[in-house]
């Protein structure tokens, strides 16, 4: 497995988006719209990758020098396996390169 940063044109980015559809917004007609919002184009996003499929992803947007992490999603059959901390420790470098002097986990 591996982890792997991707903008909204990389080819995995569906599949990630795929993902938080059906943990978060299964059955609501406005999944879209709840997934495309203010942050989602400017976000950073990051996958893991097994086999050349996403089995997890998670994005981080910096407001105000303070690092968000969201939008964590692992399919049940891949969690316990320590993709969720892979991501959530790549999130959070990541947020401290770009400066962010805290971090915010916005999490359900």
């Amino acid at each position: 497995m591996r982890l792997e940063f991707i903008t909204i044109e990389s080819p995995f980015y569906k599949a990630a988006v795929a993902i938080r559809i059906k943990l978060f917004f299964d059955k609501m007609t406005n999944n879209l719209v709840l997934i495309e919002d203010a942050f989602e184009a400017e976000g950073i996003h990051v996958v893991c990758i097994d086999d050349n499929e996403v089995v997890g992803t998670g994005r981080l947007h910096i407001e105000k020098n303070i690092g968000v992490i969201s939008q964590m999603a692992i399919p049940s059959h891949y969690q316990n396996k320590g993709i969720g901390s892979r991501i959530l420790k790549a999130l959070i470098e990541k947020s401290k390169v770009l400066g962010a002097t805290s971090i915010k986990l916005s999490a359900r």
